[in-house]
Formats: C-alpha cells, structure tokens, sequence
C-alpha cells in the first residue's frame, strides 16, 4: 500500500563470483522519485561462507526434529479420529496448530520472530550471505502437545452397560422366590432293555 506522493523504492542484489573465488554481493537500490539509482552496496562475504561452511550440514538435526514432529502430529491424529470426544472437528485442526521461533543471528544484530500458524513447513537452518546472518526457525506441533497432555480429560466415558448376574457374584438379601435355580447335571437313569 503506497500512499500518493511518496516514494518507492526497489532492492535488487546480486550475487558475484569473482576470478580469485571470493563471493561477493552487490545490492542496487533504485526509487521512483530519483531519476537512476538512489544507492549500491558492495559486500565480500567470503570469509562469512568460509566460516559458516557447517551450516548445511548442521541442517540435518531440525529437519530430522521436524519429521518426528510430523509424526507424532499424525500419531495424535490417529488417536483423536478413534476417541469419543466432544468438538472432534476442533482438536482435529488444532493438532496441526504450531508455533514458530525464527531467529537471525549476524555480525551486528540478533533479531526474533514468533508467529501462529498452522503446523505445515519444516524447521532448518540456513546462512544468508547477503546479510552475514545464520536464520535458524523452529517449528513446535504445540496443538498436538497440548491434545497429548489433554486426551484423556477430554474422552467421553462410555455409558455403563447392564451387567448380568453371574455365579461368582455374592448373593445379597436373596429370597426364597428370587433365589436362582440352579439344576444339577446327572447321569441318564440305566435303560430297561432288554
């Protein structure tokens, strides 16, 4: 949304790669009310790549966090589709409900972010040379945490069914006209035969 009168500007970075193998970062900015360009920005980030090389394989870790998070999303799923529960529908969607940590860290500056929001992306670690920052974002299932921890609360109980009695139950203020009959198995009388 750009309000009538004031400038606009646009970014533009490039990435550069030099004879010598350094890399190199050139970021051209331009606005409407300059007529060529309002500014340009030249960064070597070599030795931010160099000294960041562990990054992609550090990656491996929340990737792998964010597949057992996964898991135990559909696991809690699973569970709730075969509970008697009320609002079934409502703690269905909020199982995929999540939290999201995102942290840059640079030269200069740390910067946090936490949002809402449904739990459908993966958690990583990435460096961003045109910034010298490593970004770190972390995904939380706290929907199915808190169902987890909920579950069990929040199940119907069964109505009690009607027990019969049986034999081994103790017979308590039985009459004579209430008393069960009980019948005793014995052998066929002997045939007469002859």
């Amino acid at each position: 949304h750009k309000n009538a009168g004031e400038p606009s500007y646009t970014s533009n970075t490039f990435e550069l790669t030099t004879d010598n193998g350094k890399t190199c970062y050139l970021e051209v900015i331009t606005t409407s009310d300059v007529n060529g360009m309002a500014g340009l920005y030249f960064l070597d980030s070599t030795e931010f790549l160099e000294n960041t090389s562990f990054v992609p394989w550090l990656n491996i870790l929340p990737i792998l966090a964010s597949l057992a998070s996964i898991g135990f999303c559909i696991w809690m799923l699973i569970d709730c589709a075969k509970r008697r529960i009320k609002a079934k529908l409502g703690w269905i969607i909020l199982i995929f409900a999540g939290v999201s940590l995102s942290l840059a860290i640079g030269a200069s500056e740390l910067d946090f972010d936490f949002s809402l929001g449904l739990f459908l992306a993966f958690s990583y670690i990435s460096r961003d040379a045109a910034a010298l920052a490593i970004n770190i974002r972390l995904l939380l299932p706290v929907g199915a945490i808190v169902y987890c921890c909920l579950r069990n609360r929040i199940t119907l109980q069964d109505p009690p069914a009607e027990a019969a009695p049986t034999a081994e139950q103790p017979l308590e203020n039985v009459t004579p006209e209430t008393a069960p009959v009980q019948t005793e198995d014995r052998p066929d009388p002997p045939s007469t035969d002859t």
